[in-house]
């Protein structure tokens, strides 16, 4: 079987800065000319301008082709655009 081509939209995500550690929900949705998918994993990759800060994979995508995963912010991260990439 050949793989339908996918569309995969990361939402944005707007955490509160805090001086301790805390976690930030990134969610995607990933649909192909038929609809929703709900199969196969989707990683996340943070972008500070062209550098990665961060990559975590998320488990495979549910009901309605959605996939979340909590990333780990450090204590202190400071206040900044990030780019998500799903």
């Amino acid at each position: 079987a050949v793989a339908a081509p996918t569309t995969v939209t990361a939402t944005n995500s707007t955490p509160t800065y805090s001086t301790g550690a805390q976690s930030v929900t990134l969610t995607a949705t990933v649909t192909a000319a038929g609809g929703p998918v709900n199969e196969g994993t989707v990683t996340f990759t943070l972008f500070e301008g062209a550098a990665v800060v961060g990559t975590v994979p998320a488990p495979a995508a549910g009901a309605g082709g959605s996939a979340a995963v909590s990333y780990p912010l450090p204590a202190g991260t400071p206040a900044g655009t990030l780019t998500i990439r799903a």
